[in-house]
């Protein structure tokens, strides 16, 4: 019986001891969402043709587009603009409606807040 104990005793040092030594998981910050303004000149614009149907439900599902935005993804043409934008060395692309008719020149403001939309500066 005492040897019972002891062999008891031995084991449940031995896990308290092996939990102790077990890597601590890393703490992960949540990613920043980038939001706030800039601006920029359009270099191009292409029209690209989006997934429909199953594709952009897809897209809803996993969360990966809202669903207000699948409405656009319906419609199958979007466009590809791409900005430079001010003081950065590359520039960006973004595929979204085109229906303030942007033009390549046309200066515009790039909002972020979770996605990059662009807008007429003023509007």
């Amino acid at each position: 019986m005492g040897g019972m104990k002891w062999a008891r005793g031995a084991l449940l040092g031995i896990v308290v001891a092996v939990a102790g030594c077990a890597a601590k998981p890393a703490t992960v910050a949540a990613p920043a969402v980038a939001t706030g303004v800039s601006y920029g000149t359009i270099m191009s614009i292409r029209p690209v043709v989006m997934n429909t149907g199953k594709g952009a439900d897809l897209l809803s599902a996993i969360g990966g587009v809202p669903s207000s935005d699948v409405q656009n993804f319906s419609r199958g043409q979007e466009m590809e603009i791409i900005v430079q934008m001010e003081g950065e060395a590359k520039p960006i692309s973004v595929v979204q409606g085109n229906e303030m008719q942007f033009r390549a020149g046309d200066r515009v403001l790039i909002a972020r807040d979770g996605r990059t939309r662009l807008r007429r500066p003023g509007a």
